[in-house]
């Protein structure tokens, strides 16, 4: 609240306000939850008015007598809940605004008013004015129309018991409910309900709220949630939403901008799913929800379709920077609901003819349990026999660009994953005649980033490539698996490949290497940020890097960013984090003058292997340490210095060199 403003900003609840409100509490509060706020009466008054002047002014205003209301200012419990506690004392007519905000609400941005008109109140005694007994608020949940609405409120006598019978008593008399059980509870605070037990009345306290509901049948109950596909059996189970609850908006997917005016609000729960958020949808804008389809969007990217099987949490989990759009979501109606979409779907394939020499597209409307085989059978029914593979067809899949997998002759279509497309060549022939460059190979190489000059995307482009070459020879991570046996022709093909896919000014150099994978290797010593002995030198520089507690200068956020920017070069590097790989990095690290003859040589027997320094085993790292090591001590004379009586301990290995130089291993 303004402390400079001169006035309160005053919001008042009303039975009315109150028994439209479907949430905690009394009122939805816009400075203490991100719902929609309620609908509350709003009033502007000096802080240095008078309380009765302003009672006087508001009952009028309401069209009540004065005598016939009563003020109940809102303060915050222990458990956050905000609930009536005493009604303002009209005994001081001098009492001042001001002093009702400083000794009896919430220090809020609002001063929050409970209007009780007194007529309104019943229970087991009527009010006096020497002593207000108890109010307890009601809310009653209504399992079919899933809905929660408070009744309004009770006065109970400062004597005696209250048994749940009797107030089970009092709330059917009050809603006219013939016969039947009720199930009690009590709004403990904000997500929290509890099983309502005999109570004394010593322990009630100014603004409980009970809420109540049918006890009705189970039977009954699965019937209602069937007929609703959704959502909550019972009073526990709707409370338990309060804490996942959330307002998106809901917008048509071809909108520009990011609030249509045809937008809605539409209140949700987090674990709702796809179904549910249609239902509630579809509700709201009164359309089959059967037929809509949701989007999310990155930025000014195009909509992506949501996954069917998510659920609300992991839809808003989505890495954009405005927190915002976490909660638009885009939609369009399908001609076809989801039922007649689920069994079945338009296959749009990509034939690249007999012996890969050609393509034709083509679109089949399948059941989605139908094989691939079942799909190539229809597909030679559509187009002439030329068109297609003389010998056995293989489908694979393109998306995000790049191959994704060759699908098995049983997959099925609802396997295949919506936005891939789908290409069937002829088993075989993509390598029978490499030098031909079929038209498949040059097909998918169109998915196939270019390798920036700089390298930058290595990572991204040597992952696409293998994709490739996996389809094309049968082989997985073809160019990055240690030992892998490569036929003259495969080699072929991956040099052909690699000259293809990389950028203009880095084709000179892989002109001259005699084979695919001799191209490779050019390229994994080009781009050091692969490379092994980077990745020693990064971690040197993390080891070395000191935070110096004496300079008064130092920022420590300074200094974890530093770290943390290494760490990060590290991982983009290529290294792949796990217990081997960190022992062996530690182990390499280890070694002795890892920058000069001959274990500077470990770095690069690791970057000429296939795969380089991604993905070396420490068994390898071993072997090429070992040998490193032999062939070190065969070209060096060992010796130990003269005052050296204890090897083990603190003694160093001097080493004579050939050109009388000598270096420490340490």
């Amino acid at each position: 609240m303004d402390e400079s403003d001169p006035h309160f900003i005053i919001k008042i609840i009303t039975e009315e306000t109150f028994q439209n409100h479907n949430g905690l509490d009394l009122a939805s509060l816009d400075d203490r939850t991100t719902l929609p706020p309620s609908e509350l009466r709003t009033f502007k008054y000096a802080k240095r008015g008078r309380f009765l002047n302003f009672k006087f002014s508001l009952a009028q205003e309401l069209g009540y007598q004065p005598n016939e209301v009563r003020l109940w200012p809102l303060r915050e419990r222990a458990e956050f809940a905000l609930r009536p506690h005493t009604p303002v004392p009209e005994d001081d007519p001098a009492l001042k605004m001001q002093m009702v905000y400083d000794t009896m609400t919430h220090k809020g941005q609002y001063l929050v008013f409970y209007l009780e008109v007194v007529e309104l109140a019943s229970g087991v005694i009527s009010p006096t004015s020497d002593e207000i007994p108890p109010i307890i608020f009601l809310k009653h949940f209504d399992p079919p129309k899933q809905k929660l609405a408070g009744i309004g409120h009770l006065h109970f006598a400062s004597k005696g018991v209250l048994t749940v019978s009797s107030l089970e008593r009092l709330i059917k008399t009050r809603m006219g409910f013939a016969s039947g059980g009720l199930k009690l509870y009590e709004e403990s605070w904000p997500g929290c309900t509890t099983p309502v037990k005999p109570l004394s009345l010593r322990s009630l306290r100014h603004g409980d709220i009970i809420c109540f509901q049918v006890a009705n049948s189970d039977e009954y109950l699965t019937l209602v949630m069937q007929g609703r596909r959704q959502l909550y059996p019972d009073t526990e189970v709707f409370y338990d939403s309060f804490t996942t609850r959330v307002t998106v908006a809901i917008q048509p997917q071809f909108s520009c901008v990011l609030r249509d005016p045809n937008y809605a609000n539409v209140l949700l729960s987090k674990s709702f799913t796809y179904d549910q958020m249609a239902n509630r949808a579809g509700e709201i804008l009164q359309v089959d929800p059967t037929k809509l389809r949701f989007y999310t969007r990155h930025g000014n990217f195009n909509p992506e379709p949501i996954d069917r099987n998510a659920t609300l949490a992991d839809m808003m989990e989505r890495p954009f920077k405005d927190w915002t759009s976490h909660r638009i979501f885009f939609y369009k109606l399908s001609e076809m609901s989801t039922c007649q979409v689920e069994s079945k779907r338009w296959m749009e394939i990509t034939a690249t003819g007999a012996h890969n020499s050609d393509e034709t597209n083509h679109s089949l409307l399948m059941p989605t349990t139908s094989s691939m085989n079942e799909s190539a059978d229809q597909l030679l029914a559509l187009v002439r026999v030329s068109e297609l593979p003389s010998q056995k067809s293989k489908f694979i899949t393109i998306g995000g660009g790049r191959i994704q997998e060759q699908l098995s002759e049983k997959g099925l279509l609802k396997g295949v994953p919506t936005g891939e497309d789908i290409y069937t060549s002829e088993a075989g022939t993509m390598i029978e005649k490499p030098s031909d460059k079929p038209a498949a190979i040059l097909k998918m190489l169109e998915y196939v980033p270019k390798l920036d000059v700089d390298g930058k995307n290595y990572l991204q482009w040597i992952g696409a490539l293998e994709s490739v070459l996996g389809i094309a020879t049968g082989k997985v991570k073809l160019l990055t698996t240690p030992g892998q046996l490569i036929s003259a022709v495969e080699d072929q093909i991956t040099k052909h490949a690699i000259t293809a896919s990389v950028d203009d000014a880095l084709l000179p150099a892989l002109h001259k290497a005699e084979s695919g994978m001799a191209a490779l290797i050019q390229l994994q010593m080009h781009f050091t940020f692969n490379s092994r002995s980077e990745h020693i030198k990064l971690m040197k520089e993390i080891l070395q890097t000191r935070f110096n507690m004496y300079d008064k200068k130092a920022d420590i956020d300074h200094h974890y960013q530093k770290v943390a920017d290494l760490s990060k070069k590290l991982f983009k590097s290529g290294f792949k984090l796990t217990e081997d790989s960190f022992i062996g990095l530690f182990f390499h690290l280890s070694l002795p003058k890892l920058d000069v003859q001959h274990f500077a040589g470990i770095c690069r027997k690791i970057d000429e292997r296939p795969g380089g320094a991604s993905i070396v085993s420490n068994d390898d790292l071993l072997k090429i340490a070992r040998a490193q090591l032999v062939h070190f001590r065969q070209h060096h004379k060992i010796t130990l210095r003269e005052d050296d009586e204890n090897p083990a301990g603190t003694s160093s290995i001097i080493g004579e060199t050939s050109n009388s130089q000598s270096e420490e291993l340490e």
